[in-house]
C-alpha cells in the first residue's frame, strides 16, 4: 500500500519501521539501534522485539539504545 509513497508522506511509525528495515536489510554482523521503538504502536513494538530476537539468533551483535526499561530487560543480555 505504501510501496510508492514518499518518505515524508509516511506516518512516524511507518518511517521508524522503514529505518529498522534499512538497518537490517544487508544482514550486518553488528546492528546499532537508537530508540528503535519510538513512535511505534504497542503491537508494532512487539513485532520489532521479535525481529531483534531473530537477528540475535543468527549471531549478530545488537547495540540498543532505549529509554524503555521493559524493552531493555526483554532484549538485552548485558
Amino acid at each position: 500500500e505504501k510501496r510508492n509513497a514518499a518518505f515524508g508522506d509516511l506516518s512516524g511509525g511507518q518511517q521508524q519501521r522503514l529505518f529498522i528495515a534499512l538497518a537490517l536489510v544487508n544482514e550486518p554482523e553488528i546492528v546499532f539501534l537508537d530508540e528503535m521503538t519510538t513512535g511505534l504502536d504497542p503491537q508494532a513494538r512487539r513485532v520489532a522485539w521479535d525481529l531483534i530476537e531473530r537477528v540475535r539468533e543468527r549471531g549478530a551483535t545488537v547495540v540498543l539504545v532505549t529509554h524503555f526499561m521493559d524493552e531493555a530487560e526483554i532484549l538485552c543480555d548485558r
